[in-house]
């Protein structure tokens, strides 16, 4: 059995107060999930009033991202980019977020080249960068 931490997280530089609002609500952290399973998924987007929420990609890691996501040593795979639910979106460029996500088996190596190390019995950290803006001046395209 896996256990399952999560920790959200946002592209874009927090404002104080802005990046607690985005909520990996189901799975809880410290969920046993199987591999090969289909666990439940919700996630909480940041948007509501004077912040608008877009995309969010969800990534599933076998290391700890905040040690090591921006010097490139995380190691995961990617779950997929949705759009935000909160957003009035006619012609959205990515799928709804789904209801479920899938859990891989991390024992069973993908092979070929560069296929990775195989893990059994390992924790995982269920992440969320989302893109939004909010009313406040910006000195570039949003």
């Amino acid at each position: 059995m896996h256990i399952l931490k999560t920790l959200a997280a946002s592209l874009a530089i927090a404002l104080p107060g802005v990046l607690a609002r985005g909520h990996i609500r189901t799975p809880e952290e410290g969920t046993k999930v199987a591999p090969g399973s289909w666990v439940p998924f919700y996630y909480e987007s940041m948007g509501e009033y004077s912040v608008t929420s877009y995309n969010f990609t969800v990534w599933l890691y076998t290391s700890d991202p905040r040690e090591g996501l921006f010097t490139g040593e995380a190691t995961g795979v990617s779950v997929g980019t949705c759009y935000s639910s909160n957003v009035a979106n006619t012609q959205p460029a990515h799928p709804p977020p789904p209801a479920q996500i899938y859990i891989p088996d991390f024992s069973k190596g993908p092979g070929g080249f560069a296929g990775g190390k195989n893990a059994s019995d390992a924790p995982l950290w269920l992440s969320v960068f989302e893109e939004y803006g909010t009313g406040w001046v910006s000195n570039s395209n949003r």
